[in-house]
């Protein structure tokens, strides 16, 4: 009886495990929306600045995102990152995965 209870609960303690697993990251409270200039460095890597100075380095966890297509335009990502409402001080950079890209504008420039 004792194996027969202690097997139950190793099966319903790796179903969750297995369950926690399998969740997709969701755009939801755990989410943040930035616009800025996307720019890409010589090491082929991709970053945004906002409009009050802050640096985000860019990840895409979506292959339709094309981030190259977008450098120089100023544009709005929401990712998977900081909690919305996290202080990051403008010399601190934030590493964000995007989940959606909308292009505000095709030039960096500002009115």
């Amino acid at each position: 009886m004792k194996l027969f209870l202690s097997l139950a609960l190793v099966g319903i303690a790796w179903t969750g495990v297995v369950r926690a697993q399998a969740t997709p990251p969701v755009a939801g409270s755990g989410s943040v929306t930035v616009t800025g200039c996307i720019e890409k460095s010589t090491t082929e890597e991709y970053s945004l600045t906002s409009q009050d100075g802050k640096k985000y380095e860019l990840r895409t966890i979506n292959n339709e995102i094309k981030l190259a297509d977008h450098v120089g335009h100023r544009v709005t990502v929401t990712a998977a990152g900081p909690r919305a409402g996290t202080n990051v001080p403008s010399t601190e950079r934030v590493s964000l995965d995007v989940i959606a890209l909308a292009m505000v504008s095709q030039s960096c420039a500002t009115k």
